[in-house]
């Protein structure tokens, strides 16, 4: 049997009942980080909170060339990479979704990677290990 690739692809859709309970800025080890906490009920009806990190803002495509040039649009570092995502309206069984593909920016591969490098290299480790 094949199974399915879902590598950078997934699916968005609207989460009834759940809202944003706080947003703000968290300092994370030096690093401000934009984040939410959203509010939801459970299947057992208790509160469940979770908290989320901002990937980057989406933008409506205007210059779609064909009926299946994505819809929205962004463009997200993610662990000192850059990341294209695509999004695509759909309907699945009536509701109304976001299909999502996400690709590596081939034009900042070598970027990337020497951002990585310099990130790692030459680092002393503070630790007490003996070895």
């Amino acid at each position: 049997m094949v199974e399915y690739d879902n590598t950078n692809k997934g699916m968005l859709w609207t989460s009834s009942g759940q809202k944003i309970f706080k947003q703000g800025t968290i300092d994370i080890n030096g690093d401000k980080q934009n984040c939410l906490i959203s509010l939801r009920k459970g299947k057992d009806g208790k509160d469940i909170y979770e908290l989320y990190n901002r990937l980057g803002f989406v933008n409506i495509n205007t210059v779609k060339k064909t009926d299946k040039s994505p819809d929205l649009l962004s463009s997200v570092m993610y662990n000192t990479f850059k990341f294209l995502f695509s999004f695509w309206k759909q309907e699945k069984d009536g509701e109304k979704t976001l299909s999502v593909s996400v690709k590596f920016d081939k034009e900042q591969t070598e970027k990337g990677l020497s951002e990585f490098e310099k990130k790692t290299e030459d680092k002393e480790l503070d630790d007490d290990i003996p070895f």
